[in-house]
């Protein structure tokens, strides 16, 4: 090989390892931002690491976009919050999200 091919090869292997190491610091970010969330919620409901990933998984499996975030950003993980509720609790029990997870189709 020439040394144009040689810095050509240098240089794409350089920027495959920026992606690589980008990535992996972003995953890193991720995983920390989850402990994070995951011991907030444990403090504050109780729920184990294994409830949470368990009905992160339940509603990811319900055919929806449902992520890790949204669960936490939308704290579907508390049964006492529920947006757009009154003190009578939801008026369709079928979007309560502790109803999907409960359902016995979706575990």
């Amino acid at each position: 090989m020439d040394q144009t091919a040689l810095n050509s090869q240098s240089s794409v292997n350089a920027e495959m390892q920026m992606q690589a190491t980008s990535r992996v610091n972003r995953l890193l970010g991720q995983l920390k931002a989850f402990e994070e969330w995951e011991s907030l919620t444990t403090a504050q409901t109780g729920k184990s690491r294994f409830d949470q990933l368990r009905e992160i998984r339940a509603l990811r499996k319900c055919g929806g976009q449902c992520g890790i975030s949204d669960y936490y950003n939308y704290r579907l993980y508390d049964e006492s919050y529920q947006p757009g509720c009154g003190a009578d609790g939801p008026v369709d029990d079928r979007w309560s999200a502790n109803h999907m997870i409960g359902s016995s189709h979706i575990q």
